[in-house]
């Protein structure tokens, strides 16, 4: 979000769990207008139980923003691989309807391990989330703003789209 936005609107860690609300932005691109919605991350039911009332709120903002988006950017760490809570968030996203892009962020840890390592990436990506066979990778830096860029305009792409699509006369 920060890197999008061009400002510090966001607290950033390495430290799981620093996200606890919903923070909601406009942005304007392109004279496009976009409403960027940053959430926590989502752990599994059984550990958010034990995170406490704080956790379980903040659980219910990223469900219910999914709910509500038209494009819902699933954030994976490229230096720690695909987790099964990852599968879980894009199977939410993929069963509420919406459109959908895996963004591998901190692209700039893994880029040394060569060329071959995006394909490899890419097909565990496609393993471990078979139902999301159709959304778009793409592998980023938000540290270094490395093609950031493309964040949006796929984003972009993919809610013309979906309204294309809702459109059409059946």
């Amino acid at each position: 979000m920060n890197r999008l936005l061009s400002e510090e609107r966001v607290l950033v860690s390495d430290m799981p769990g620093t996200t606890r609300d919903v923070v909601d932005s406009p942005l304007v691109w392109h004279r496009r207008r976009f409403r960027i919605v940053d959430t926590a991350g989502m752990r599994r039911a059984g550990r958010v139980g034990r995170g406490g009332p704080v956790e379980m709120v903040s659980v219910l903002g990223a469900k219910r923003a999914i709910k509500d988006a038209d494009v819902v950017a699933l954030i994976v760490d490229a230096s720690s691989g695909i987790v099964d809570q990852d599968a879980a968030i894009g199977g939410a996203a993929d069963s509420a309807g919406r459109g959908i892009v895996v963004i591998a962020n901190k692209w700039d840890l893994v880029k040394s391990r060569g060329e071959k390592f995006v394909e490899t990436f890419d097909d565990e990506v496609r393993r471990r989330m078979k139902f999301l066979e159709y959304a778009p990778i793409l592998h980023i830096s938000a540290l270094t703003g490395e093609r950031a860029p493309r964040v949006l305009e796929t984003i972009d792409r993919i809610a013309a789209s979906r309204r294309t699509r809702s459109q059409r006369p059946r």
